[in-house]
């Protein structure tokens, strides 16, 4: 084999030719590119690019793992941090837990760490700044409530105007608009903010009236005024009445509808101011009531009546207050149906069934006490009690203004001093006392009860009760739910009150203690012609109790005290024990007397 010539390998080297200088340079840059590339890839080989932070926490060169930690310590207690939201003169504290906000550390970490093989990316990883975004979970719907229950504690509901009238003078209040907040954008404001702010002030939106201050001004200048300019005739048939302005200003009302005022007028009123002209061509209507029947109260029918309705009188007289002069003139139509106060079907759904309690109590056998206790029971024979109504013994039977027109006669009361004196209508609180000893037993609420001053002996101890026109009277209050029919009878030495309702309790007793504190009466001597005897009575307090029975025992008791001050001795004659002179005073009244009034509150009643 033919040894090779010394140099010719440096002869083949400088022989190539200019295409295969250019190969070789191009595949020298590649090959410096790649190993480039390859150091970059080396270089960029940590989970999270170099200078990488979250909301200024640096992360940079660090593993997922190691970065999870780093962001769970730095920016952990920022994300559970109470969130202070505001509006108006308001600020309530959000718990981001409680209000659907959570910062995911992991999540953040994972999403930092996206890698890149393009080359720029791979440069930005080691030479650039990069900020990576917080990833946090926002639940939409439980962030909205907790904004919501904040925003009800802070906005108002507009106030819409008024119109009323001062006497013949219209008067108005300008309406007041409400504020609100937009919980859409106090959504987003807070969603913004998490994990960058523990502040937030809500956006707020004014809520204005739905009626103007320009719409009160043309109301106030037309309708309200026209309204009262004069008096409205009114005609029904051959019945002529007019309604003078002063009553068309009580019964006018302006309702808020939508964006205006509505005149609305109460026909009950109007029609009770023009009734007594109206009797002409109305009549007939009767409540509904109850008589008794073997111990059962039986519903007694309403009765239909003839007259012009409150509803279309209110019509008829609302679309004459526009009109001016003789043009003010309301027609009415008379109505074969006038409906009574309480319909037959109303008075069979009052729960009035049975007989709750029934008590009566004997009197003297005298003309005015028989007399007095009739009258008194015909006002109060018949009468319903509505739940929740309180009856008054003055109302009823109109001891508000005792006189001879209204049939009271002449009896004894307790005058000062404890001596009994005639006024008119004695013998009222005879029937007070039955009336109140009836509500005692049927366990109604006692409102306002007072004992004579001086113990009657055939009174209950405690259980009784007087009234003193002008001074005091005797109330309860039906506490059930259920109607109270109440009828009253008297005869010749008695009055008896019956209750009918439902029946709550089984029974209802009472206890009466031992009397005790005794003071023995004082003697008076009286030697002029108007004196009569007087028997003293001791002064003495006592205590009694009221028992609800069910079941067969007490399911609860109440406790009563009543205190009553000696009855003076009236002697008839001098005073032995003094000189003998003709006294300036007189006084009368037997033992046994009845009666109501007095001109002293302290020590008067009726008996």
């Amino acid at each position: 084999m033919a040894e090779p010539k010394p140099g010719a390998h440096a002869a083949s080297s400088t022989s190539l030719s200019p295409r295969g200088r250019a190969l070789l340079w191009v595949g020298g840059l590649l090959a410096g590119a790649a190993a480039f590339y390859g150091g970059l890839l080396v270089g960029s080989n940590s989970d999270i690019p170099a200078n990488t932070n979250v909301l200024g926490v640096q992360i940079g060169g660090l593993s997922t793992a190691e970065a999870t930690a780093v962001l769970e310590r730095e920016l952990g207690p920022i994300a559970e941090s109470p969130i202070a939201i505001s509006a108006y003169d308001h600020t309530a504290l959000i718990s981001p837990g409680d209000a659907g906000m959570s910062f995911d550390a992991a999540a953040t970490a994972t999403a930092a760490a996206t890698r890149s093989v393009n080359p720029l990316d791979l440069l930005g990883r080691l030479f650039a700044a990069h900020v990576a975004e917080p990833v946090a979970t926002i639940n939409q719907e439980t962030l909205r409530l907790a904004i919501e229950d904040f925003s009800a504690t802070v906005v108002t509901t507009p106030v819409e105007p008024k119109i009323s009238y001062d006497g013949l003078t219209p008067t108005y209040e300008y309406g007041v608009p409400g504020r609100g907040v937009d919980v859409d954008a106090s959504v987003g404001r807070v969603d913004a903010a998490y994990l960058t702010s523990t502040r937030v002030s809500l956006p707020v939106v004014p809520v204005p009236t739905q009626i103007s201050d320009e719409t009160v001004d043309s109301t106030v200048s037309g309708i309200a005024t026209s309204a009262i300019s004069g008096p409205v005739r009114v005609e029904v048939g051959e019945a002529r009445s007019s309604i003078p302005p002063e009553d068309i200003a009580q019964a006018l009302h302006f309702e808020p509808k939508g964006t205006e005022f509505v005149p609305v007028l109460d026909g009950e009123f109007l029609h009770n101011v023009i009734e007594k002209d109206l009797k002409l061509v109305e009549g007939g209507a009767k409540d509904a009531s109850f008589r008794i029947v073997g111990d059962v109260p039986v519903v007694v029918p309403a009765v239909l009546g003839q007259g012009v309705s409150a509803d279309d009188l209110g019509v008829a007289v609302l679309q004459a207050l526009e009109q001016t002069g003789d043009a003010r003139v309301a027609r009415g139509d008379l109505s074969a149906s006038q409906q009574p106060k309480l319909t037959t079907e109303a008075a069979a759904q009052l729960g009035v069934k049975e007989l709750i309690s029934t008590f009566t109590q004997s009197v003297p056998t005298v003309e005015y006490m028989q007399h007095n206790l009739a009258r008194a029971a015909g006002y109060i024979d018949g009468m319903i009690l509505m739940p929740g109504e309180t009856f008054s013994m003055n109302d009823t039977t109109e001891n508000h203004n005792p006189d001879p027109a209204k049939g009271y006669m002449e009896g004894y009361v307790i005058g000062p001093g404890g001596v009994f004196e005639k006024m008119l209508g004695g013998g009222l609180s005879a029937a007070t006392t039955t009336m109140w000893s009836a509500a005692f037993y049927a366990g109604l609420e006692p409102v306002q009860v007072r004992q004579h001053s001086r113990y009657i002996s055939r009174y209950q101890p405690g259980i009784e009760a007087t009234v003193a026109w002008g001074y005091f009277d005797m109330k309860f209050k039906n506490n059930t739910p259920h109607a109270i029919f109440i009828t009253a009878t008297t005869d010749d030495v008695s009055m008896t009150v019956s209750m009918y309702s439902t029946k709550i309790w089984d029974d209802i007793t009472s206890e009466i203690g031992e009397f005790y504190a005794i003071v023995k009466p004082p003697k008076i001597y009286n030697d002029t012609d108007a004196c009569a005897a007087q028997t003293g009575i001791d002064g003495f307090n006592v205590d009694y109790k009221r028992l609800f029975w069910k079941a067969g025992t007490v399911d609860h008791t109440e406790d009563f005290s009543a205190s009553y001050l000696p009855g003076p001795e009236v002697i008839c004659g001098p005073d032995p024990t003094k000189p003998t002179k003709k006294p300036s005073g007189s006084g009368s009244g037997p033992g046994s007397g009845s009666g109501s009034g007095s001109a002293d509150p302290s020590s008067s009643a009726s008996n």
